[in-house]
């Protein structure tokens, strides 16, 4: 809920681009390349996705599902 609402904050569209994704991440505390973001926004949105037009109520579903598809015991 906090990255939509940062999501929101920055832009009115649907849409954000992976440097949006990166500051929104550091304004909520986690620190990360941008180069690690860009690898997370391709694996969950897929090795084509246009790093540029990124909607983001997409990405945060595609990453609830794909945080609950990992095991717990490893």
């Amino acid at each position: 809920m906090k990255l939509i609402k940062e999501f929101a904050s920055m832009t009115h569209m649907k849409l954000v681009n992976v440097e949006m994704v990166h500051a929104a991440f550091l304004r909520l505390g986690f620190s990360m390349d941008l180069e690690d973001v860009e690898r997370a926004v391709a694996f969950f949105m897929g090795p084509n996705v246009d790093m540029g037009r990124i909607p983001y109520f997409v990405l945060l579903q595609n990453v609830a599902s794909g945080y609950q598809d990992l095991c717990c015991a490893r």
